[in-house]
């Protein structure tokens, strides 16, 4: 068995940061949780600590597929949604589940959320620290890892592969907006950030005042982004303006409602099928094409294929729509088996 390496990790505004992993005073990242097939219980996840290399050598991981969650703003390491996705996830695959547990803000004042932007990029250091620790303990492929953000999570996520160059695949959902708009590549996540890297955008919004209107940005990042109902508002969350419980928040959650429930279907029946297309208005038109035009959206994404794909969502449970706004007719050779990541 190998030892825990050092990271090049990337500072905010770009600039290379040297630091050693799991160095004493340094890490701000509160718990990396690990979950797998051996100890699959909410309550039995084990820490992982790269500062005590024994904590990673003697867990159950095991150097196959690994899937990193990571929370955003406000959030913490063991959020009812990420435990419901863990556990789907390790009844989808034999895998290690991880979830990062970091300090992201503690009210939804704005000196918070700066706060919590601050700490990104040493969030990110911690996490390419233990993937790198990962790699030299038990011989973890990075391209067997898949890292999973939402909101501030999803830059964390592209932070943290971009210097480690081989991470397999990055989903971000429905990355942050605010102090992220308009920002070079190497700030937030990018497609330059792993192998594959795919979007769902849910509450992206195109307006002045983007904080109150939209929390996620408004602006393709990844090999594949998709824009549900356009990606600005979502049908199941009402009308409602209110800040925080209202409907701003629940679209901008809805990102990673989608994607866990993207893990109840297969390819061939064709949930979450969407259209490329230039425009939520032209798919709307019906002017967008099908055939070799259609991507899936979520954990069965098509990683032979780039673009932006807009569909449409049910209002209620389950939200993935079938027909009549997915195409038919889809090509042969594109599912899980032949063209998934995974």
């Amino acid at each position: 068995m190998g030892r825990c390496e050092g990271c090049q990790g990337k500072a905010r505004d770009g600039r290379p940061e040297h630091v050693q992993a799991g160095k004493k005073g340094m890490q701000v990242v509160k718990h990396f949780y690990l979950w797998t097939s051996h100890n699959s219980g909410n309550h039995s996840a084990q820490l992982l600590d790269p500062g005590q290399p024994d904590t990673i050598a003697n867990s159950h991981f095991r150097p196959h597929k690994t899937f990193v969650i990571i929370h955003g703003f406000l959030g913490w390491g063991t959020e009812p949604w990420i435990l419901h996705f863990k556990d789907k996830l390790l009844r989808t695959l034999s895998s290690n589940v991880i979830s990062v547990d970091w300090p992201a803000g503690t009210s939804w004042w704005l000196p918070s959320y700066y706060n919590a932007v601050g700490r990104v990029p040493s969030v990110a250091r911690d996490l390419s620290g233990l993937l790198q620790c990962l790699g030299g303990l038990w011989g973890l492929d990075l391209r067997d890892v898949h890292l999973i953000g939402h909101s501030l999570g999803a830059h964390v996520a592209g932070l943290a592969a971009a210097p480690l160059n081989t991470v397999g695949r990055i989903s971000g959902l429905d990355p942050a907006g605010l102090d992220y708009h308009n920002v070079p590549p190497d700030e937030r996540l990018d497609k330059s950030d792993a192998d594959y890297v795919d979007v769902i955008h849910t509450n992206g919004c195109a307006t002045l005042n983007k904080w109150l209107d939209c929390y996620g940005i408004n602006e393709n990042l990844g090999h594949s982004d998709f824009w549900p109902n356009g990606g600005q508002h979502q049908p199941s969350c009402g009308k409602r303006k209110k800040l925080i419980q209202g409907e701003i928040g629940c679209s901008h959650e809805m990102a990673y409602v989608y994607y866990i429930e993207s893990l109840d279907y297969s390819v061939d029946q064709t949930y979450y099928l969407a259209r490329a297309c230039s425009s939520w208005d032209d798919y709307r038109a019906g002017g967008c094409a099908c055939g070799w035009e259609t991507q899936y959206m979520g954990f069965s994404v098509n990683v032979r294929l780039n673009g932006t794909f807009y569909l449409k969502t049910n209002v209620t449970p389950p939200y993935a729509t079938k027909m009549p706004h997915a195409c038919r007719g889809v090509p042969q050779g594109r599912g899980r088996e032949a063209s998934s990541w995974h």
